[in-house]
Order: structure tokens, then C-alpha cells, then sequence
């Protein structure tokens, strides 16, 4: 082997590795950040109680198929008023861990997604925990690259005083 060779060759590992790398910051980065606007979509829709809206940005548990659209839309609109704020939003998307559900919540991970019917593998999430909350926000991925919510809990009192200082 040439010493230009001896030269350029790990020169060029070294950028091919690295270009993978970045993409792959790139890649979860937009992940975290599209997961993040789903959620703030979210917390707005219910601030403004747009039950249209917010029946297409959440996906329904198999327990509730049984019942009227207007019955689902109810019963998840009650449940979302006391879990979820922008302010909460913000705080959990700054400061939360986020990856694949398995990976946050091992021991919820499957039994959460079965309760949707979705593919736990297709499932993200982004967990803080703070103030003896443990805030979680679990999305599913679909197929155009969009985020479905699946369950929110404790995101408002994030951004609640008594828990907002704490570490």
C-alpha cells in the first residue's frame, strides 16, 4: 500500500463514520422535535377544547371502540384537561429523556401499546420525573412520519410551581 493510501485511508473512514454519525443526531433530533410539536399541539387543542382536532391527533384505547365517537371524544377530552398545558409541554420537551417507549418504560412498554393495538416498536416517548411526578408523554408513530398520541400523564404540574423548582 501506497503511503498516500497509508494516509487517505483513515482519513476517509474517519468522515464516512463520522457523516454517520451526525445523521444519526440529525435523524433523532427530528424525531424528538416532531414528537415534541405533537404534544404541544396537543396541550393547545384542549386549552381551546377542539374535539375535532384533538379525535385525529389521539388515538383511542381498544377498551373505548364500544362507544359513540362522541363518547370517545368525551371521556378523552375529561381525561386530558388535568394532564396537559403548553407551559407542562415546554418543560417536558426541554428537559425530558426521550426515545423508544421499550427503552423508557420497560415494564409499561408492551402493555401500553397493546391497549392501542399498535406495534410497540413503532412507539416513542418522552419521560421526566421531578418533584415525585413522573411525567410521560407516549406517542405512536405513523406511516407518513406524524406522531398520534397515546397517553399524557402529569405534563401540566410540570409547569406548576411546587414542582417546577424541583430537580
Amino acid at each position: 500500500m501506497s503511503l498516500k493510501l497509508k494516509i487517505l485511508f483513515p482519513i476517509v473512514i474517519g468522515g464516512v463514520l463520522g457523516l454517520g454519525c451526525l445523521f444519526l443526531f440529525w435523524s433523532e433530533h427530528l424525531k424528538r422535535s416532531a414528537a415534541a410539536d405533537a404534544g404541544v399541539q396537543l396541550s393547545r387543542l384542549v386549552d381551546c377544547k377542539d374535539a375535532d382536532s384533538i379525535q385525529q391527533l389521539v388515538m383511542s384505547p381498544a377498551y373505548l371502540n364500544d362507544r359513540s365517537p362522541a363518547e370517545r371524544v368525551s371521556l378523552i377530552m375529561e381525561s386530558l384537561e388535568g394532564e396537559i398545558s403548553p407551559a407542562g409541554m415546554v418543560v417536558l420537551a426541554r428537559d425530558g429523556k426521550f426515545g423508544s417507549l421499550e427503552a423508557l418504560f420497560p415494564g409499561e412498554a408492551k402493555v401500553w401499546a397493546g391497549a392501542y393495538a399498535v406495534n410497540v416498536d413503532e412507539c416513542v416517548a418522552f419521560k421526566l420525573q421531578r418533584g415525585g411526578l413522573c411525567a410521560e408523554l407516549v406517542l405512536h408513530g405513523e406511516p407518513d412520519s406524524t406522531y398520534r398520541i397515546l397517553r399524557c400523564n402529569d405534563i401540566r404540574q410540570l409547569a406548576e410551581p411546587s414542582t417546577a423548582s424541583q430537580p
